[in-house]
């Protein structure tokens, strides 16, 4: 996880070559569940790469290989892993309000005494990952709306025919938030900049490589 955390080409490759040794080596529930939770980990950075539109049916495959780990009757040290790590992905898929449950979830369990016990994590873990869970809901609503006022100003400078600065202004957002819902509408409007700005050529060469990794999306 730690490779793979690095974000580099290298590191992930050697994180999923270690993952793969990991599952022919132990059948373990537990371990199980992190293949699991890396194959999640491996599809969200596949969906999501900086500069590119979400793609969201890998994000939604990532989802899928760790919700059933959350139906289990007894919770863990994975499960509360799964859930933290879901409720990222539900993030990344817009998916704000099952994000929030997910969390709300993690912090009911942990602040119960008896709850937190049955999960057999030791109380400083414990305390850990409900401190971070907390962080994570706290994020939530600033996730929901990462983007929206630089986005708004945005508009303002384009609508205002200020199409250079208001292109300026959307490239830096695609560059920051880059999982937001305003990256993609930011990449339009830079196409819609330059055309105001006459240049059409350079506008249709900025919508076609924009749309290119998913040509079916909603853009």
């Amino acid at each position: 996880r730690a490779y793979h955390q690095l974000g580099t080409a290298n590191g992930r490759s050697r994180a999923g070559q270690m993952w793969k040794k990991i599952q022919r080596l132990s059948k373990e529930p537990a371990t199980l569940d992190r293949v699991a939770i890396a194959k999640a980990l491996s599809l969200a950075a596949a969906g999501s790469r900086p500069g590119r539109a979400i793609n969201v049916g890998k994000i939604d495959s990532g989802i899928e290989s760790i919700e059933p780990l959350l139906t289990a009757k007894r919770w863990n040290l994975a499960t509360v892993e799964a859930a933290l790590d879901l409720s990222r992905l539900y993030v990344l898929a817009k998916r704000f309000d099952e994000a929030g449950t997910t969390l709300d979830g993690v912090v009911a369990r942990l602040s119960d005494p008896k709850a937190a016990r049955a999960t057999e994590i030791p109380p400083a873990l414990a305390k850990a990952f409900l401190d971070a869970a907390k962080a994570a809901r706290r994020r939530l609503t600033l996730d929901a709306n990462a983007g929206l006022a630089e986005f708004q100003a945005a508009e303002k400078l384009r609508k205002a025919g200020r199409f250079v600065e208001a292109s300026r202004a959307y490239q830096a957002i695609v560059k920051k938030f880059p999982a937001s819902e305003y990256a993609p509408r930011s990449e339009l409007h830079i196409g819609d900049c330059l055309i105001g700005l006459g240049r059409d050529a350079q506008a249709i060469a900025h919508w076609e490589k924009f749309i290119a990794p998913l040509p079916a999306g909603p853009w």
